[in-house]
């Protein structure tokens, strides 16, 4: 990755072949797990970045997505993948990077830009959803809907990572996770810790449960699927 462009790869060598979409849309989603698992908000950060660049890059006016980008070598017809075989398409891989950073910006435009994808697509998931099954992971996160968990303390306290623990071995994939130094992730922005303890806050859509301090509080609230 070059001044934010993605360059695709092959075994090790040189990359001169500027990324089609599903090498933007799955490195953003990789980039969203690994904010999750360490905190550090870099990675959000770069994430929301290849977002971007993807609405400016692979989008047309109508809303289709193409695999290559704008900047790209010119083609005579731009492809645009639809099923979904071992390797997901990029508009199904970037449907589902929409949803994850909506859940953690609140940014309407966000889900706006997944539904575009999903829309026109919903009677071929009834149709045939095995060709294209990550399309409808990426309805169901659409639909979900998701649930957003912040998790306010300092890192370095053992209480912060008592609920963080909890958090990270709570698979969910309609779940995303925020926390570490707050300023750069809006879904930290407003959650702060309670009376001097860390605290996590469950929320969906932004407005948030009672903030618990307690492992078997955030286990309790973990387990309720409303």
């Amino acid at each position: 990755m070059r001044d934010g462009v993605v360059y695709r790869v092959w075994n090790g060598g040189e990359g001169r072949i500027i990324g089609f979409l599903d090498d933007a849309a799955n490195l953003g989603d990789a980039l969203l797990t690994l904010y999750e698992a360490t905190g550090e908000p870099r990675y959000f950060i770069a994430a929301l970045g290849l977002c971007e660049r993807i609405v400016e890059q692979h989008r047309d006016a109508d809303g289709n997505y193409f695999d290559t980008a704008d900047d790209s070598e010119p083609l005579i017809v731009r492809p645009r993948t639809i099923d979904d075989n071992p390797v997901s398409a990029g508009q199904s891989v970037a449907a589902t990077l929409f949803c994850r950073v909506h859940a953690f910006t609140g940014e309407e435009r966000w889900h706006a830009r997944a539904m575009e994808i999903i829309a026109p697509l919903a009677s071929v998931v009834a149709r045939a959803p095995l060709a294209v099954a990550g399309l409808a992971a990426a309805m169901e996160l659409a639909v979900g809907p998701m649930r957003e968990v912040a998790i306010a303390g300092d890192p370095g306290d053992t209480r912060t990572r008592a609920l963080l623990g909890v958090a990270q071995q709570h698979f969910d994939p309609l779940t995303v996770l925020a926390w570490g130094p707050p300023g750069d992730v809006p879904l930290l922005e407003g959650r702060t810790p309670v009376d001097g303890a860390p605290a996590a806050y469950v929320c969906r859509g932004f407005v948030c449960r009672a903030p618990v301090t307690r492992v078997s509080e955030l286990e309790a609230e973990l387990a309720i699927r409303d």
